[in-house]
């Protein structure tokens, strides 16, 4: 009883944290598009910042998780990376300069993105890898976020958008103290162990990408950014098309969050399902959301849309979490989070927008998301693909006749032993 107690005020502290951190995403990040669009820049100027933004942010990821891993430690590094970010917010808000504009929300990118899958990494060490306790802990920041984000759509449709940097540090400021009193990671569990003798180098935490299971997850992740990117990108402008406005956006980010904390809070239940069903649930939600934002006529429909988005998040981060801690060392696990989160949120986005820009201004937002759409149909494919073999392998595996099994990794009454 003592224990399960202990166990739920871990879960509940975690789950605060996660929320307070990511209110910076929802009372700054989330709002740079619009406020540049505000500025005047045009929405190819605007793709071509958002593609910087994406290659910088998933070279943070990898840059800052493998620090993580060789030095054996997350909360200095998590310190140092959001300490940056008020810095190069403060900055980026209150230049004038177009071009330093663009840079200084590339370097955002790198310095406020890749600390929310060093959280991640964090939760799990501190729950010790259970998925049944992190998914309860991750829904409090996406809980975090869709308050934050409501809030926010308000008072910058009150106030302007000097209202982000104010709330911004404010938030930041507050994660930073709640960090610093919070115990780091722990990376081995028998204390004796030399950290030492375990120190990994650049070379070997890139032998993660040799893991098959891992690839197929960085695969389906990065497909699943290419759709989503550029939806989110320019939602401004698509709910603004059918009547919308900013406020409206911090409607969508606030429901959409909703749905990711009720999926991450039902993570127990959905547990049962493999994870390879729960990514191509995912997958097929993530492209009836496309199919229906593209032939939205009302902001509501948009918003309902964005609900399957936020289902979508919520089923496929566990998954791919389960996935690395099930295949991957636990040297290196930090960086394969930050590399899937990475593929994700940024890599895919990256691709995407170097065309999902100048197609939306040459062609007109329904144009972008029927391309959206299209590229939708690959991890589907994928993932179909990949699970008729795993079904013809298991198949072949129950036929053959062996002492141990260790093929499917069974050991199977009535075999030959």
């Amino acid at each position: 009883m003592k224990k399960n107690k202990t166990q739920l005020d871990i879960v509940l502290r975690l789950g605060c944290f996660d929320a307070v951190f990511w209110c910076i995403m929802a009372s700054f990040g989330s709002y740079v598009v619009p406020m540049a669009l505000q500025r005047g820049y045009t929405q190819s100027v605007v793709g071509i910042m958002v593609s910087g933004y994406l290659v910088s942010a998933f070279a943070g990821q990898f840059f800052w998780a493998s620090i993580c891993d060789q030095l054996r430690a997350t909360k200095k590094v998590f310190l140092l990376g959001v300490s940056l970010t008020i810095a190069t917010q403060l900055l980026l808000y209150f230049t004038r300069s177009a071009l330093l504009f663009g840079l200084l929300y590339i370097c955002l990118g790198f310095t406020l993105q890749p600390m929310g899958s060093i959280l991640d990494a964090w939760m799990l060490k501190a729950l010790k890898g259970s998925m049944k306790t992190y998914a309860p802990a991750r829904g409090g920041g996406s809980i975090g976020y869709a308050v934050a984000m409501l809030v926010m759509g308000k008072l910058v449709a009150r106030f302007g958008y000097g209202i982000m940097p104010v709330c911004s540090t404010a938030v930041a400021i507050a994660v930073l103290a709640i960090a610093y009193v919070i115990p780091d990671a722990v990376f081995s569990e028998n204390p004796s162990e030399s950290p030492l003798r375990e120190r990994v180098s650049w070379k070997t935490t890139l032998s993660i990408l040799k893991n098959k299971s891992y690839l197929l997850v960085l695969a389906v992740v990065f497909l699943l950014g290419m759709e989503i990117a550029p939806v989110n990108t320019f939602k401004i402008s698509i709910l603004e098309a059918l009547g919308g406005d900013v406020s409206t956006q911090g409607m969508d980010g606030f429901f959409s969050c909703v749905a990711q904390f009720a999926v991450f809070e039902a993570g127990a239940l959905l547990m049962r399902i493999p994870a390879p069903g729960r990514l191509l649930s995912g997958a097929v939600l993530t492209s009836v959301s496309i199919f229906i934002t593209m032939n939205a006529s009302n902001c509501e429909t948009v918003i309902a849309a964005t609900l399957l988005v936020g289902v979508t998040y919520g089923l496929v981060t566990p998954a791919g979490r389960e996935r690395i801690l099930e295949t991957i060392d636990p040297r290196f696990q930090t960086t394969a989070i930050g590399l899937m989160d990475g593929c994700y949120s940024f890599f895919g986005g990256t691709v995407a927008m170097l065309y999902a820009g100048s197609l939306a201004e040459a062609f007109g937002l329904r144009a972008m998301l029927l391309t959206c759409f299209s590229v939708s149909l690959a991890p589907l494919a994928l993932l179909v693909v990949f699970q008729a073999a795993a079904r013809r392998n298991a198949l072949q595996h129950r036929n053959v006749r062996c002492c141990t099994h260790t093929c499917c990794g069974e050991n199977i009454p009535g075999r030959i032993k």
